[in-house]
């Protein structure tokens, strides 16, 4: 029998999940019966769920596990239906932490607002109930509450593990939107620029940071480089800004010179399988974009790979080595793929991925 826990599922559902996901589909279906289980026996889907009531951390994120039962169910996972998530979300939206939200757009933590739109959009395009459907798109909308008018979240929140630059560039469902609000592509680069160090001076070493001091020590308002669950999906933003370049540098150089061999290879804290699962994800040059039911294409690191899928299918991803880190062309199963994105249930298909360096 395989063990697992959900002490810390939001480092678990962005990468761990899925993987498990796609390739163990067994386990997929426990992992899914055993979140609709907890909603039922619960009345909520807590963040952290271990044989404890003193750890619960729910200042960490909102209906994150309505997030993985929406990517589950787009993957083809046996055990969810969009019935199970109509009706785990609709608890989830009766919790009395959920109060103020519905009344005024507003949690105390801006990241849940990121959080509980995303997972009322994922569940909206999966859901059959109209009334239902209605009401979280208009729950979704919200999701601008938690920016500023200078593109990033709002300065009146406070934020985990980072500041509000860390979580300013999550892949939400409303990236385009999302573009927009700061003023388009070409601004929404220029921020992801100031956040990745582009054309800026090098960071110092911090040392010797009391812990109550840590954020106010992030001075530099920088991304965390695969140390934490944060901000690791980050660099694909760069795609909803048309610069898949810069995408293909910053994975090459974090997936080549941060993580190694041996003990210690890791950047940060493994978090229930979280970094090690990242690595695997950016080596290969997919990424599931958790909530948007799809896989982003970024810059592989393996000359090919054949992956068996839990559900029998076979997904082969090629590469043709060119004489930069750039990615010229992407095709799936003979067709271009020009947006740098897949749809998940297209993905569980099968078939080959092919990925051509400039």
């Amino acid at each position: 029998d395989t063990v697992t826990d959900f002490a810390t599922f939001w480092d678990q559902y962005k990468t761990v999940l899925p993987l498990v996901y796609m390739c163990y589909p067994d386990m997929g279906e426990k992992v899914v019966r055993a979140i609709a289980n907890i909603s039922r026996t619960l009345g909520k889907i807590s963040c952290s769920f271990s044989l404890s009531d003193v750890f619960s951390c729910e200042m960490q994120a909102k209906m994150i596990g309505i997030l993985t039962l929406c990517d589950a169910y787009n993957m083809g996972v046996s055990g969810i239906s969009s019935e199970i998530i109509d009706e785990c979300i609709r608890r989830e939206l009766s919790r009395e932490d959920f109060k103020e939200f519905l009344e005024t757009g507003y949690f105390e933590r801006y990241t849940h607002i990121i959080d509980t739109a995303d997972a009322c959009l994922a569940a909206s395009k999966i859901t059959g109930a109209s009334e239902l459907r209605e009401r979280l798109l208009a729950l979704n909308k919200c999701w601008k509450n938690a920016f500023s008018d200078d593109g990033i979240m709002s300065e009146n929140s406070r934020y985990y593990e980072g500041d509000r630059y860390n979580y300013s560039f999550r892949l939400q469902g409303n990236m385009d939107e999302r573009v927009e609000l700061c003023g388009g592509r070409e601004r929404f680069a220029e921020l992801l620029d100031d956040f990745f160090g582009y054309d800026s001076e090098s960071v110092t070493q911090l040392r010797d940071v009391e812990p109550w001091r840590e954020i106010e020590a992030l001075k530099y308002h920088r991304f965390e480089g695969f140390n934490n669950e944060t901000d690791m999906e980050s660099p694909y933003a760069y795609i909803f800004a048309d610069r898949h370049d810069r995408l293909c540098e910053i994975l090459k150089e974090c997936t080549t010179r941060v993580f190694g061999l041996g003990r210690g290879a890791l950047p940060g804290n493994n978090d229930s399988g979280g970094l090690s699962s990242l690595f695997m994800w950016n080596a290969l040059g997919i990424f599931p974009a958790s909530g948007r039911g799809e896989f982003l294409i970024g810059s592989p690191c393996v000359r090919g790979a054949e992956i068996a899928l839990g559900n029998g299918n076979t997904l082969k991803i090629s590469t043709e080595v060119g004489d930069t880190v750039y990615v010229d062309k992407v095709t799936f199963n003979g067709k271009e793929i020009k947006d740098y994105r897949i749809p998940m249930s297209e993905i569980t298909r099968g078939g080959e991925l092919m990925i051509r360096f400039k």
